[in-house]
This record gives C-alpha cells, sequence and structure tokens, in this order.
C-alpha cells in the first residue's frame, strides 16, 4: 500500500511539475524549445527521411533474427524482444541492489571508472505518463531513470541501442505505441541545455509524424524529482541515491 500510494503521489507530483495537471486527459502538444544537437548528421538524409529509412532496414533486420532464432513473425509479430512485464521487474530490481548486473566498474587498464547503462528492451508500468526517450551519453541517469521505472513502476519506453543495436528503433515504435494506445502521456527527457542526442532527435521526428503529444523535462530534473519525496523513505535511502553513488563513484580498487 505504501509503494502504490508513492507511485500515485509520484505521478500527480510529476504531471503537475509538467503543466499536465489542470488538463491530465488533454496532454499539450510540445512544439518546442526543443534544441537539436548541432553535431547531428544523417548521412545526407533530412530527419524526416531517417526514420522511414530506419524502419525499413529494421524490418528487414527483425525477420533475419527471426529466422536465425528459429522464430516465425506470425508467432511473434512485434513482441519481438518482449519488453520486461511487471513479473520481471524484481529480477532486474535485486540484479541491480545486489551487484549482479554490474553498473559501474574500476578499468584497470584505463584506471578510471567506467559506467554501464542497464541495457532494457522496455519495461512496462502501471503508470498514468510512460518515460518516452532520454539521452545516452549520460549512463548514470540513464541508470536511474531505469531504478525510477522498477521501484514506481513507471513505464520505460526508452530502448538503449546497446540492447537492439540493429532493432532499437522498431523496438522502441512498439513500445512507444502501446504506451500511447494505453492512454499513456509521453514524458521526453533531455540534456541538461535541453538539447537531444542523434537517436532522441529521430525519435521525436516520429512522435510529430504520428502527431503523438508529449512534454519535455530535462533528465537532471526529473530523477531529482523522483529522489526528492519523502513519501517513502526506504526508497529515497536505498534507491535511486545509492544507484547514483554507484554509477558515479565506482571505487578503484
Amino acid at each position: 500500500d505504501q509503494v502504490a500510494g508513492y507511485r500515485t503521489h509520484l505521478s500527480a507530483m510529476l504531471l503537475e511539475e509538467l503543466d499536465l495537471s489542470r488538463q491530465p486527459h488533454q496532454p499539450v502538444v510540445h512544439d518546442g524549445p526543443i534544441s537539436f544537437d548541432g553535431r547531428v548528421q544523417y548521412g545526407g538524409r533530412t530527419l524526416q527521411e531517417e526514420p522511414l529509412k530506419l524502419e525499413e532496414e529494421q524490418q528487414r533486420e527483425c525477420l533475419n533474427l527471426l529466422q536465425k532464432g528459429g522464430l516465425k513473425y506470425a508467432e511473434v509479430g512485434k513482441d519481438y524482444p518482449k519488453p520486461i512485464d511487471l513479473a520481471g521487474h524484481g529480477k532486474l530490481f535485486n540484479d541491480i541492489r545486489t551487484g549482479k548486473l554490474q553498473l559501474a566498474y574500476f578499468d584497470p587498464d584505463k584506471q578510471v571508472n567506467v559506467v554501464d547503462a542497464v541495457a532494457t528492451k522496455g519495461i512496462l508500468g502501471d503508470s498514468d505518463f510512460a518515460l518516452g526517450s532520454m539521452p545516452g551519453s549520460h549512463e548514470d541517469l540513464y541508470n536511474e531513470a531505469v531504478w525510477i521505472s522498477l521501484t514506481d513502476s513507471v513505464e520505460f519506453c526508452i530502448v538503449f541501442e546497446g540492447e537492439c543495436e540493429r532493432i532499437w528503433f522498431r523496438v522502441w515504435k512498439r513500445n512507444i505505441d502501446r504506451a500511447v494506445s494505453n492512454g499513456k502521456a509521453i514524458l521526453v527527457l533531455t540534456k541538461d541545455d535541453t538539447t537531444l542526442g542523434f537517436n532522441q532527435s529521430i525519435e521525436i521526428a516520429y512522435l510529430r509524424r504520428r502527431g503523438i503529444e508529449f512534454v519535455t523535462m530535462r533528465a537532471l530534473d526529473f530523477c531529482d524529482a523522483a529522489a526528492a519525496d519523502d513519501v517513502c523513505a526506504e526508497r529515497k535511502d536505498s534507491g535511486v541515491h545509492a544507484v547514483r553513488q554507484l554509477s558515479v563513484r565506482a571505487p578503484a580498487p
């Protein structure tokens, strides 16, 4: 009951922060400001052409992967690969807490701490909003967002390219379309300066082409907002902040 109450409070808090509280069933269409990273390039293609190219290429690649795995598209369809469902939250949660899933480690060759982002195919949740996109360049914040998704059952549509490199866009679209069909508001997280990365720019182009409404928030602000509330002290002590410490300050041996 305490966790459920916290989820409800967190959703209400974030929706209010995102100016959705006054019209919870009619999210605003976000037309800006989102500035794309000036280094984003599409190999001579426009931002409108790039998603179409990926859709065509990754559909073929998905069929190839299914064939290699002895699977039939008619049997698995868009559910390949399957996202982490509600029943799978616990395993990923425990793997992170126990260190079985190593988020950060010391590289003795480079003498630096290395942060690994939690690779997912998406995470289902029972929240009334879904995390639709966020930068992949800040692994620590990405890991925090995954932790928030697990502890607060926030739907996580984001697909880390390292998990689904050749079909990442196809899997992400599947996650987004499911969230939208279930009536969830889409939240896009940006870099600190409100810019987006390469993959994010393609994702936003898809959202706009489909007329999918979304709102934006800096990734840092989202993680801080989720960690700042005192409703569930146990989670606050051992959750987001623990992941941040693990990710950013991995001790050298």
